[in-house]
């Protein structure tokens, strides 16, 4: 796809542009990335960090005006709420990588159609250099929702 990653919405592509200039590796995963691949607008990002997930939550939290709401402690994630009008909001949640690299934490995922990150601070390359260790990007495109490992359903019974 020849367009940017970068969101249109003001608020959100101003989150990403202050993470690009943070030190640590952030990647865009999830639905974002996939309702970016199927043409859909998406209104809330989900971002793995290889740091400090809660820390950086609160940061961007103040830096933006937005709630902060602490979500899991021992994995390390969180969420800001940024208000973007009259009783409407978009949600950015902050998790540190599992298993400790972007493949891992892939792999991790529930399905290979949200097994597809970038890495922040390429968001707007055109095209995009998408990691996609799962073939998440072929199965979008035939349509099939495919989980990302065997564990999936093991380690939440609940997608069933």
């Amino acid at each position: 796809m020849s367009r940017s990653l970068l969101p249109s919405q003001e608020h959100l592509k101003k989150v990403c542009l202050a993470l690009q200039q943070r030190p640590e590796p952030i990647y865009l995963v999830g639905g974002y990335v996939r309702d970016w691949l199927l043409g859909k607008e998406s209104h809330d990002l989900d971002l793995a960090v290889d740091g400090n997930a809660i820390a950086l939550a609160r940061a961007i939290a103040d830096t933006f005006r937005g709630s902060f709401v602490l979500l899991d402690q021992e994995r390390d994630t969180a969420r800001v709420i940024l208000q973007r009008g009259e009783g409407e909001s978009n949600t950015v949640d902050f998790a540190r990588l599992r298993g400790g690299d972007i493949s891992s934490d892939l792999a991790a995922r529930d399905f290979t159609i949200n097994a597809i990150a970038i890495r922040i601070e390429q968001l707007d390359a055109t095209p995009p250099p998408l990691i996609d260790p799962l073939g998440g990007q072929g199965d979008i495109a035939s349509r099939m929702i495919r989980a990302a490992s065997a564990e999936t359903f093991l380690d939440d019974p609940l997608r069933m």
